[in-house]
């Protein structure tokens, strides 16, 4: 088998694998979820800042259940504005989230 042949068989091989893991990798790593702003908070701690209810979150361990935007992120001022005009205005919003941390990776307004 040549150079050629063998590069040609492992490139096949990497997409085999790819095609074949990448349904069970994207569901954890985050999703898009919808709705509306009912409640927004800043922590006890004076930095965290959760909002929309979600079961299984736990980025906060005080308020359970809650989205947290991520203080980490250069746009997290831009988001919490964005959240605060999403409640004011009672507009939809769609934020993607880290499933493994429940903190914003991105979110927009609907409408």
């Amino acid at each position: 088998m040549g150079v050629l042949a063998k590069r040609d068989a492992m490139r096949a091989f990497r997409a085999t694998l790819g095609l074949l893991l990448a349904p069970a990798a994207s569901p954890a790593l985050a999703d898009w979820h919808a709705g509306k702003v009912t409640q927004l908070a800043i922590g006890y701690d004076g930095s965290t800042i959760t909002f929309l209810n979600r079961s299984n979150c736990t980025c906060y361990s005080p308020w359970p259940g809650l989205m947290c935007l991520d203080r980490t992120r250069a746009t997290h001022k831009e988001e919490f504005a964005m959240l605060l005009r999403a409640r004011a205005t009672a507009t939809d919003i769609n934020v993607h989230i880290d499933e493994g941390t429940c903190r914003v990776v991105a979110l927009y307004e609907v409408g």
